[in-house]
Order: structure tokens, then C-alpha cells, then sequence
């Protein structure tokens, strides 16, 4: 707990040392530009980690998945990672834009992922699925018609 405490005081000052050697090294006006312009970039990605998990793209590989006992933890992660990285992006800073920068990188993506991973299930945060899951029954693909006519 006190670890949090001094890591939650100590990165303001953090964050203000980088901006005071951002603003030294290529002034102050760019220095600002860019912490502004990493808001739209963040918003950005963070739409996109959501529109690959919406129920379009996100559906029909859910239920595979279940049926297989296994979540699609490749599209989970990387939609996460891409989520985090715009999160990132949004808090001004220049410390939170290099760990969003790292998160979109995919050598340093899946081993950060696969540490996520690691710590969210010893904490029983991440339960997988053992044995028949509720969905376990015949897919059966069908159409829906609709009727035209007032006449039943």
C-alpha cells in the first residue's frame, strides 16, 4: 500500500522532469503541441479498441471460443493493449505517451500481455472456463424473413 502512496506522489514530479527536458530540448510551444496533440491520438485509439470488440466483429468468435472451452485472448489483448495505450495517450504527459508508445508495439505488447495475464489470474482477477461451458449445443444457422403482407 505505501508502494502505491510514494509511486502516486512521485510521478507528477516525474511527469514535470520529463516536461521540463522535453520543453529544454525542443522548446516550449512543440513541447505543449505535442501533450495536446496526444489527446485526439489516444481518443483515436481507444475507438478502435472498441470497435474491434463491438458485437460485430466480436460475436461470431466469442461463441467459436466458448464452444471450444477458450476465450479469444489474442483479440482480447490486443484490443486491451490498444485500450490502455489510448488511455494512456489521454493523460497529459510525456512519461504515460512513452508506455503508450511501448503498448503499441507488439515485441513489447505480448510479453507486458502475458505478464498481465499472469498477475490478473494469481489474484483470481482471470478464472478460464475448465469442463462443458452453458453453450455447449449444435450451431445451427438460420434466416429470418420478414413477412410483408398484413395478412396472417
Amino acid at each position: 500500500m505505501s508502494a502505491v502512496i510514494a509511486i502516486l506522489l512521485c510521478y507528477p514530479l516525474v511527469e514535470l522532469l520529463a516536461f521540463m527536458c522535453v520543453v529544454f530540448m525542443v522548446g516550449w510551444w512543440p513541447a505543449l503541441a505535442i501533450l495536446i496533440l496526444s489527446i485526439p491520438i489516444g481518443w483515436a485509439l481507444v475507438k478502435r479498441a472498441l470497435s474491434q470488440l463491438s458485437e460485430s466483429g466480436y460475436q461470431d468468435e466469442t461463441l467459436r471460443s466458448q464452444f471450444a472451452n477458450t476465450y479469444p485472448r489474442t483479440r482480447i489483448s490486443r484490443a486491451a493493449s490498444i485500450f490502455a495505450s489510448g488511455i494512456l495517450f489521454m493523460i497529459p504527459g510525456f512519461v504515460t505517451d512513452l508506455v503508450a508508445v511501448a503498448l503499441l508495439v507488439p515485441g513489447i505488447r505480448k510479453p507486458l500481455g502475458r505478464l498481465a495475464e499472469s498477475l490478473l489470474s494469481s489474484r483470481g482477477w482471470l478464472r478460464q472456463q475448465q469442463g462443458p461451458t452453458p453453450f455447449d449445443a449444435t450451431i445451427v444457422t438460420s434466416s429470418v424473413i420478414k413477412r410483408t403482407d398484413s395478412t396472417y
